[in-house]
């Protein structure tokens, strides 16, 4: 199944719940996801609502980014050493989303969380077929489609059924800005230190990886695992 979207932004309807951009949809008391070492905000780029046959049916996900520093180090999530036979486990996410932040919430009492800018042109997202005059985003929800060799973790604690497939976005997918969005902060090659700001005006997530996203644990206490691939 494909996830895609329409390349014209569309107006955000608060009942919608997969999308790109705009605001998220977060619970009515909760606070804006930030930067665990800077403190700052982190910037809204997505949230998929699981359909009902999935194995998380209902669930949505949000992701959160920071685009207003560069560090190598923390860019891209954090990855075991031995990808291809992954055993996993509540250590290795200790600090794992400290430069961005993962979300899985049920869809109940919750609602638009506009005290903050949106930086992120807002596209709601379509499962389905995709059409050549949509842009496609990402696929799943049944099985990732490898670009490289399958780096499925195995087991989490221990346990194999622990490790839940959620959806993959694709690689080099770009975010459309909103009118007068900061640049991104990239990497500065002329000198090899520091950051600049990129020429680009769109967003790039996870250094524009394909990127498969599992959720590992149980019973609503569950961790967001990234697999990047290029």
């Amino acid at each position: 199944m494909d996830i895609f979207h329409s390349p014209v932004p569309d107006v955000q309807n608060p009942l919608n719940r997969s999308y790109i951009g705009g605001a998220p949809t977060l619970p009515k008391d909760s606070a804006w996801p930030a930067d665990t070492k800077t403190g700052e905000d982190l910037i809204f780029f997505f949230q998929i609502k699981l359909p009902e046959h999935h194995a998380l049916g209902g669930k949505i996900v949000s992701v959160f980014s920071n685009i207003n520093a560069y560090e190598a180090d923390r860019i891209i999530p954090k990855l075991p050493h031995d990808l291809r036979a992954t055993h996993l486990d509540h250590h290795f996410f200790k600090d794992y989303d400290s430069f961005f932040k993962f979300l899985i919430i049920d869809d109940v009492n919750l609602s638009l969380k506009t005290t903050s800018r949106e930086y992120v042109e807002h596209h709601i997202l379509e499962f389905g077929t995709c059409g050549e005059d949509k842009i496609r985003f990402g696929s799943g929800f049944d099985c990732p489609l490898w670009e490289l060799d399958d780096e499925a973790p195995l087991t989490f604690e221990g346990d194999k059924l622990s490790v839940i497939f959620l959806f993959q976005t694709m690689i080099d997918y770009e975010f459309s800005v909103v009118a007068g969005a900061p640049r991104q902060k990239k990497q500065n090659y002329e000198t090899g230190v520091g950051s600049v700001d990129s020429i680009d005006a769109r967003y790039d997530l996870f250094a524009s990886n394909a990127c498969y996203y599992f959720a590992l644990g149980h019973s609503n206490n569950y961790n967001i695992y990234i697999v990047p691939q290029s």
